[in-house]
């Protein structure tokens, strides 16, 4: 519309709307940013009163993660001065990799004031990314497990024999650990098994190396079995096979690979599976030192088993 008593200096275009009556000195549009969001813009109405001015006000929404509106600019009543109307300007949000640019601002008309600065729209925020993975073994919880029968301290309890005497609690010993990994899935568990023990027989099972034996049971009751039973798939494994025994004792270190399901329990057994507490054992009485494994360099005062986790992969 033209205002009263004074000569247009032109309306200028916002979205949706065009002044007629007089020559445009041209509001720009501005555009929005990436695809992604909605925005309204509304132009603004002349004033026809007495020469005044009108503002052709831009007004947008936007969506989070979002493009601005669209601005525009207008000018000019009759004999005043004139402001350009506000021009959108948007701060779109980014998700992966979006963005969105603001719009232009307003020009300065004959005359006129420049168009104030557009409302400032703030996009949504990004999408959070998925939880980096911690790199911990499913078998996390055998890693390091140590058998460890020591001797009660004292000359007066280590014998002429080879023998020394020990508590009740380290005669018979059970304790229980949880494999970790999915529950769905059966996990074959590489083990290096170091350590110092005496010897024991077993029977009716498979021997697998020198010293690992499957399945079975003890052989000689009155001497130490160190056994290892996994609940799923359910199976049990002695440490310190021997064919025979004697009050002596040696070193073991060698590597086997066993199956255990997610999230099931193993138990560790000191002389379970039939054998006898007796209150004694194999001193460790040539000083032996398992190079490598605490409490090396200084050598253990009784018996020990450590395993340490080689790996753990999803069994085929």
């Amino acid at each position: 519309m033209l205002g009263t008593g004074g000569s247009a200096s032109g309306g200028g275009a916002s979205s949706g709307g065009v002044s007629s009556g007089g020559v445009s000195s041209g509001g720009i549009q501005a555009s929005g940013g990436s695809t992604g969001g909605n925005a309204s813009s509304t132009g603004g109405m002349p004033s026809t009163s007495g020469g005044g001015t009108w503002t052709g006000g831009a007004s947008a929404s936007g969506n989070a993660g979002a493009s601005g509106a669209t601005g525009g600019d207008s000018e000019g009543g009759a004999g005043g001065n004139t402001r350009g109307g506000a021009s959108g300007s948007t701060s779109g949000g980014s998700t992966s990799g979006g963005s969105t640019s603001g719009g232009a601002g307003g020009i300065k008309a004959g005359g006129g004031l420049a168009g104030a600065a557009g409302t400032t729209f703030t996009g949504g925020n990004g999408g959070s990314g998925g939880e980096a993975g911690t790199g911990t073994s499913p078998a996390a919880a055998l890693d390091k497990f140590r058998f460890e029968c020591p001797c009660k301290s004292g000359a007066a309890n280590h014998t002429s024999d080879g023998n020394c005497n020990v508590t009740p609690e380290v005669d018979r010993q059970t304790i229980v650990k949880t494999m970790g990994g999915d529950p769905t899935k059966v996990y074959d568990v590489t083990l290096r098994v170091r350590g110092l023990t005496e010897p024991n027989t077993y029977k009716n099972g498979t021997l697998q190396g020198d010293r690992f034996y499957v399945g079975g049971t003890t052989g000689t009751p009155g001497y130490t079995s160190y056994m290892m039973t996994t609940a799923d798939p359910s199976q049990h494994y002695f440490f310190n096979f021997s064919p025979t025994t004697g009050h002596v004792h040696f070193k073991l270190d060698y590597q086997v690979t066993v199956k255990i399901r997610g999230g099931s329990r193993v138990t560790f057994d000191v002389d379970g599976d039939g054998s006898v507490p007796d209150g004694h054992q194999v001193s460790n009485f040539d000083q032996t030192v398992v190079a490598d494994v605490p409490p090396a360099p200084v050598a253990y005062d009784g018996q020990f088993i450590q395993l340490d986790v080689v790996s753990a992969v999803v069994a085929p």
